[in-house]
C-alpha cells in the first residue's frame, strides 16, 4: 500500500493528485465493464448481401466469450480486491481548494474519500450491466438461436453465476468470533448483496408482464430469491456480528415479501 501511495504522487505534488488519478483509473475500469457487458447476450450484425457462402445477417457471440465477459465483470466489480483500496491509500486521497471552474467540483467533495458510496456505486452499475431486463432477454433469445449447439449460455446460468459470486462468502460462513470490526460479511459485500437482492426482487415482480421472455426471467428470479433466503437463514445461525445479523435479517424481510406474493 505504501508503494502505491508513493507512485501516485511525487515529492512536491499535491495529495489531491492521488484522488484524481485514482478516479481516472476507476473511470477506465467502469468503461471496461460496460464494454464487456455488451458481449453478454450479444450479437454481430453483418451488412452482407445474400450470396452463396455469405454470412447471415445476425451471428451470435460464442458462449465462451460471453462467459469470459461475465467473469471479467464479476472479477473487476464484485470483489474488494478489484478496487485496490487500502486504509493507507485512502488516507492520502486529498483535495485542493481553488475557486476556479475546474476546481469547483472538487471543492464540494467530502474531504474524506467516500469509500463505501464509491464502491457501492460501481457495483450497482455493474449489476445493472448484467441483470437489466434487456440483457437477460437477449440471452434468452440467444438460447433459441443456438439451440442444438454444443455450447449455449442460458439465462439460468447467468443468474446462478451472479448469485454464487455475490453470496459465496455468506453461503460458506462458519461459526466464529465475529465483531463489528471483524465482521462475518464485509461492509462491501453486505452492500453488494443488498443491491443484488433488490435487482432480483424487481425481476421477480415482473411476473405480470405480457412478455413471455420476462415471465420466464421472473420465475427464475423468484427461485434465486428462495436460495438467498436459505443462505441468509443459515448464515444468521452462525453467531454473526451485529452488522451482519442486521443485514441478514433485512435480507430475509425483503425476500419474504415477494415470495409471499408469488
Amino acid at each position: 500500500a505504501e508503494q502505491v501511495v508513493v507512485a501516485a504522487a511525487d515529492d512536491g505534488e499535491s495529495w489531491a493528485l492521488v484522488r484524481r488519478r485514482y478516479n481516472n483509473l476507476l473511470g477506465t475500469q467502469i468503461q471496461c465493464l460496460h464494454i464487456a457487458s455488451r458481449w453478454i447476450g450479444g450479437t454481430f450484425s453483418n451488412n452482407d448481401f445474400k450470396s452463396e457462402g455469405g454470412r447471415a445477417a445476425i451471428e451470435d457471440v460464442p458462449a465462451a466469450q460471453q462467459r469470459r465477459a461475465l467473469r471479467l465483470i464479476i472479477d473487476n466489480a464484485f470483489t474488494e480486491d478489484a478496487f485496490g483500496l487500502t486504509p493507507e491509500l485512502v488516507r492520502h486521497m486529498g483535495k485542493e481548494y481553488w475557486w476556479d471552474a475546474p476546481g469547483m467540483d472538487e471543492m464540494m467533495e467530502d474531504p474524506s474519500f467516500t469509500v463505501h458510496d464509491m464502491v457501492g456505486g460501481v457495483q450497482a452499475v455493474a449489476l445493472t450491466f448484467v441483470m437489466n431486463p434487456g440483457t437477460l432477454r437477449r440471452v434468452y433469445d440467444n438460447e433459441f438461436r443456438t439451440a442444438g449447439q454444443a455450447d449455449t449460455l442460458t439465462v439460468a446460468e447467468v443468474v446462478d453465476t451472479v448469485v454464487k459470486a455475490v453470496w459465496d462468502g455468506a453461503a460458506n460462513a462458519k461459526r466464529g468470533d465475529y465483531s463489528p470490526t471483524k465482521p462475518m460479511i464485509s461492509s462491501f459485500d453486505r452492500n453488494l448483496q443488498r443491491e443484488h437482492t433488490d435487482r432480483l426482487i424487481t425481476l421477480a415482480l415482473m411476473d405480470r408482464t405480457t412478455s413471455p421472455a420476462m415471465r420466464t426471467i421472473s420465475t427464475l428470479a423468484t427461485e434465486e430469491l428462495k436460495k438467498i433466503n436459505e443462505i441468509a437463514g443459515k448464515a444468521a445461525s452462525a453467531n454473526p456480528d451485529e452488522y451482519t445479523a442486521a443485514h441478514l435479517a433485512d435480507i430475509q424481510t425483503r425476500v419474504g415479501k415477494p415470495l409471499a406474493a408469488a
